[in-house]
């Protein structure tokens, strides 16, 4: 069975955060993947959700991370971690989990967009993560391959608002692998409709988020 890791997990809350939240992390069989001809991307995965209800495209790669709005900074407080994002004034990261984008990936492709689409965490593109979004730039699967012999694909599952309310994790290792639905319910947002305080399966999860002005 697959270990959710916290570095995965910031991912899939950003977005889904969560982190995107946010990013889930799981062992299991290794997997290579071609990316565009970008020196920085991610192979586009199946879409899972379609959901359009978040009427306008959201900015840059902000949909990655479930915000919207002139976003600056984004801390996730999630299970005893803290990661941290940072974007520019386009909406595009600079810095993902507390680390400059380019020390997080070795290599990055791009889609028309110019957002994040195959990214490899080695130079072999051995272990690799893949973002999939919507047309309105919401992210709906992200796998993500971390280790050679473990990987995960995470599917995600808006509402008619476009608020996250469900990912499903499905985990692969040597072992085999296995399945984790996480149900989100927003308690608290911000003056621009980004959450700041929700549950997941009934934990707590909290982020602060800073704005351009």
């Amino acid at each position: 069975m697959y270990t959710p890791m916290k570095k995965n997990l910031l991912i899939q809350l950003m977005v889904a955060s969560s982190a995107l939240m946010v990013m889930v992390a799981c062992g299991g069989q290794s997997k290579s993947t071609t990316g565009d001809n970008d020196s920085t991307a991610v192979e586009g995965m199946e879409i899972i959700e379609e959901s359009t209800a978040a009427a306008d495209v959201v900015k840059g790669e902000l949909g990655l991370f479930d915000l919207r709005g002139p976003v600056k900074t984004c801390v996730t407080k999630v299970e005893g971690y803290k990661g941290e994002c940072k974007f520019d004034e386009n909406g595009f990261v600079t810095v993902l989990n507390s680390k400059p984008l380019k020390e997080e990936y070795k290599k990055i492709s791009r889609d028309e967009q110019g957002r994040l689409k195959h990214c490899s965490y080695d130079e072999y593109d051995e272990t690799f993560c893949n973002y999939t979004v919507n047309e309105a730039g919401l992210l709906v699967e992200m796998e993500d391959w971390p280790f050679m012999d473990g990987g995960c694909k995470t599917k995600y599952t808006y509402d008619d608002n476009g608020d996250l309310i469900q990912i499903t994790v499905e985990g692969f290792d040597i072992e085999g692998g296995g399945t984790d639905v996480i149900k989100y319910v927003i308690e608290e947002r911000d003056a621009h409709g980004n959450w700041t305080c929700r549950t997941a399966n009934g934990k707590s999860q909290t982020r602060t988020i800073t704005y351009y002005e």
